[in-house]
């Protein structure tokens, strides 16, 4: 096997995907394990690299693959500087590393640098953070990072898996934007808000089910931001997943076993995007192929099920009502007066309370009431 060589920056602490494009130049097809490994850069003595991701691949014979390499915990516990990236390959259960030249460095397939830590990351980690996305449509897994999902069928569902070390209880926005790194939704039909309650070390998954009426054929990205305060919302932008959408009439025929095989790959930004039919595949995100419901113990993230949620409960000119069902809101003062009526939709609500004097009120729908404070 070859690699184009390849050059990857993280900040210590933090997991990563990295990206590295593999060409069978054998004589026979490749199915079998890949290890992704980090060696200090001054080192030759691979003995000692750092097993940083594994996972099974299959590469056919004279096919070149770009794979997400999904990190696991070793990496977390590297000193910051410049790491050798090696890949090693098994073929008669001996161990060959995969060359990028000639030489005595030809296992040398690219370099990682990991930089030291800064106050984005001690703000930012430890609360929710999204592992990866399988997508789905009409019922078919569609893959991960660089699926292609149809714009005919109106809708498609994402299987957003997030972990947590310290535990969160807050409000999590799903969303798909445009933009590389972006953090605003194309529109507010792509997105949802949902309120999240997870157990320290803990993981699981939310499925989100996103429209497709505003999306044209191009590539977007999906990923999550997350509060526990209602005021700030925060994101890791190198954890976006992109995906393609299609009209079902520009499907190219070379496609057409793509729902046997479903494709994966990375989630960084390529100088030409990939093409149609470009080939994927994603190794160590915990989920590969279509056996997701047991992987290692990963259920589902219930989100909280009351009949109504408010969010947040001290506000200046706006609250954020979730109900489970549409119907009717009523606002009253604390000593009981009926001051307004809202009618509400199923899902989150932006109710503008700008006009109310300061102090202390009641909503309630059904046989819930919460109570906010207007400053």
């Amino acid at each position: 096997m070859a690699v184009q060589k390849v050059i990857s920056y993280i900040t210590k602490g933090e997991s990563a995907k990295i990206v590295a494009t593999l060409a069978n130049e054998g004589k026979a097809s490749y199915n079998g394990q890949l290890r992704l490994y980090a060696l200090p850069i001054t080192s030759t003595n691979l003995s000692s690299a750092t097993v940083i991701c594994e996972g099974n691949a299959k590469v056919e014979k004279s096919q070149r693959v770009t794979f997400s390499f999904y990190t696991n915990d070793n990496l977390k516990t590297l000193n910051t500087g410049k790491y050798s990236l090696i890949i090693g390959y098994f073929v008669d259960n001996k161990e060959i590393a995969v060359k990028a030249s000639s030489g005595s460095l030809a296992w040398k397939i690219g370099e990682l640098t990991i930089n030291p830590e800064n106050n984005y990351n001690k703000v930012t980690k430890d609360d929710v953070k999204l592992q990866t996305i399988f997508f789905y449509q009409s019922g078919s897994y569609l893959g991960t990072d660089n699926a292609y999902i149809s714009r005919s069928s109106g809708k498609f569902t994402a299987r957003v898996y997030v972990k947590t070390t310290k535990g969160f209880e807050g409000r999590v926005c799903f969303y798909v934007t445009d933009m590389p790194n972006g953090s605003n939704a194309v529109n507010s039909y792509m997105q949802d808000k949902r309120t999240v309650s997870m157990k320290p070390n803990t993981n699981g998954y939310i499925d989100v089910v996103m429209p497709t009426t505003y999306l044209r054929n191009a590539r977007y990205y999906m990923n999550i931001m997350y509060t526990t305060s209602g005021n700030n919302w925060m994101y890791y932008p190198t954890d976006a997943v992109p995906f393609y959408t299609y009209a079902s009439y520009s499907l190219p025929a070379d496609m057409s076993e793509w729902d046997k095989n479903p494709t994966m790959g990375p989630t960084f930004d390529f100088k030409t995007a990939p093409a149609f039919g470009q080939l994927y595949q994603s190794v160590g995100n915990k989920a590969d192929g279509n056996a997701i419901d047991n992987t290692l113990g990963i259920g589902e993230v219930k989100a909280n099920e009351a009949e109504l949620t408010l969010y947040a409960n001290v506000v200046t000119s706006e609250i954020t009502i979730s109900a489970q069902e549409a119907g009717v809101l009523n606002l009253f003062s604390v000593s009981g007066n009926l001051i307004c009526k809202y009618d509400v939709k199923a899902g989150d609500n932006v109710i503008d309370v700008t006009n109310l004097p300061a102090g202390v009120y009641l909503i309630s729908k059904g046989k819930t009431t919460l109570k906010f404070v207007k400053k």
